[in-house]
């Protein structure tokens, strides 16, 4: 049984990081491409408009894929009615919030003429529906499908980037980054609820109250709105501040520091699902992972210090020089990074949030002022400095109250 059991967590979370980072490293070979083959100020100002579709999106999604993971393995005969109200609830956020956007003014000019507000708003259903399918078949214990799925629309992505590259249109980076995760979305949604759904539907349902679950919900999301804010924000502050140039430079390194933030949070909730479905193997389960969490940090930290700037050789020698600083910097994060994620996957698995809730929204006020201070004066590598010095404090702030967690869990 204990064989069983680290092989089955190790396997989901070794797929989710797969998953992770094929679809990262093919996402940054499409900004890449996006960098020869398009003008710098259309790869900036491609980037900003996919960065604020994904922070819409991100606010839009109600981060029900951590609702999911956590309680879809319980659901029982509730099963597509909990899908179903979660999925309502995702294509209503992502009218109100893409409008909103829209009607406060950052979103003016996303690039569609008289479509704006369609393409937007789709764009930010898109995605939305697209993350939270990544919970969803987590919860189900189908992670080699989230890998298939971010392949295959990755690498469309950079197909369809470099055939639009012959039509001349200014949207062709928008495009290649929507379309395909737009086919996704609908095909993936069909299988869940015609398939994936009705074969779970069995049991007796162990879903908490209305009242747990709301609260837990409402934490998860406020949770969610900060790390959105907190990841989502930079490249939007950047193209405003230093301009769409000086974000084309910031684009991959950023990308590459959410890559390994996405890892290790891909670890933390397979381990979650994993939970769910196995309770009684938890210390084993958690042994297993914060063993594999350590590994990534040390690994990603030491790995982008050491070489972070030679990679970024493949966009050019103006971007390695624009960005590398930033990422090396960035690098030194990652440690402290793997404490605020495992607290916090904790905090979801004991339905503890709200401490977590509080001290990330007050470590994102520290880091987005900082960087806005700091831009102006160092660069794009202020921006990194910033946001170590944000999660190194929350790190600190949440360093003991996780030991006590982690050593009670392991009793």
């Amino acid at each position: 049984m204990s064989r069983w059991r680290s092989s089955t967590v190790l396997r989901q979370a070794s797929a989710l990081m797969s998953s992770t980072v094929l679809a990262s490293a093919l996402n940054m070979l499409f900004w890449v491409a996006a960098a020869h083959l398009y003008p710098t100020d259309e790869v900036g100002h491609g980037n900003a408009t996919v960065s604020a579709i994904a922070l819409v999106s991100g606010i839009a999604q109600l981060n029900l894929s951590s609702v999911f993971v956590r309680f879809l393995p319980q659901a029982g005969h509730r099963t597509g009615a909990f899908l179903g109200s979660g999925f309502a609830g995702i294509l209503a956020g992502s009218v109100l919030f893409g409008g909103t956007y829209l009607l406060l003014g950052p979103g003016h000019g996303f690039g569609l003429g008289r479509w704006d507000w369609l393409g937007f708003v789709l764009g930010v259903t898109v995605y939305a529906l697209f993350y939270v399918q990544d919970g969803v078949l987590t919860a189900f214990g189908r992670a080699g499908t989230v890998v298939a799925k971010q392949v295959a629309t990755s690498s469309a992505k950079l197909v369809l980037l470099v055939a639009l590259v012959a039509t001349g249109s200014e949207l062709g980076i928008e495009a290649a980054w929507c379309i395909p995760a737009a086919v996704a979305a609908v095909v993936l949604t069909f299988v869940i609820f015609a398939r994936l759904a009705p074969a779970r539907s069995v049991g007796e349902s162990q879903l908490p109250g209305p009242r747990q679950l709301g609260n837990f919900v409402a934490a998860e999301y406020v949770n969610n709105l900060v790390g959105n804010v907190v990841t989502l924000i930079p490249p939007v502050l950047v193209v405003h501040v230093a301009g769409s140039v000086a974000n084309a430079y910031f684009a991959v390194p950023w990308l590459i520091v959410i890559t390994l933030q996405t890892l290790v949070w891909n670890i933390m909730m397979s381990f979650i699902a994993q939970v769910g479905r196995d309770p009684d193997g938890l210390a084993h389960h958690l042994r297993r992972i914060l063993g594999l969490v350590t590994a990534v940090a040390v690994a990603g930290t030491l790995g982008l210090v050491v070489l972070g700037p030679t990679l970024l050789l493949v966009q050019g020698t103006a971007f390695a020089d624009g960005g590398g600083t930033l990422l090396r910097v960035a690098a030194l994060s990652f440690p402290f990074t793997a404490v605020v994620i495992v607290y916090c996957a904790l905090a979801i698995l004991v339905n503890r949030l709200w401490p977590a809730v509080f001290v990330q929204a007050v470590t994102a006020v520290v880091f987005l002022g900082g960087a806005v201070v700091l831009l102006p004066r160092l660069g794009l590598p202020g921006v990194g400095l910033a946001y170590v010095g944000a999660q190194a404090l929350t790190a600190a702030v949440l360093l003991p109250g996780l030991v006590i967690r982690i050593r009670t869990l392991l009793q």
